[in-house]
């Protein structure tokens, strides 16, 4: 895990957008340049957006997750 995530940050650096993009695509299956472009740029701007699923976040916090009034399967 340690040499992939050293990977995934030395990609952040060199070019954080286009790291978003491809994450996006890969994530969602969208190919089209000028819609990746679009969203990632939205992403960019938005203050509220998050790229990880806040469900992570509360994972590591699960009295956090109950006031937001998220379940666990």
């Amino acid at each position: 895990m340690d040499e992939m995530k050293k990977q995934i940050e030395e990609m952040m650096k060199k070019d954080y957008r286009t790291f978003v993009k491809a994450l996006v695509s890969v994530e969602t299956g969208e190919e089209d340049p000028a819609l990746l472009s679009e969203m990632v740029e939205k992403y960019m701007k938005s203050e509220d957006w998050m790229l990880i699923d806040p469900r992570f976040y509360y994972y590591k916090d699960p009295e956090m997750a109950w006031k937001e009034g998220w379940e666990w399967d």
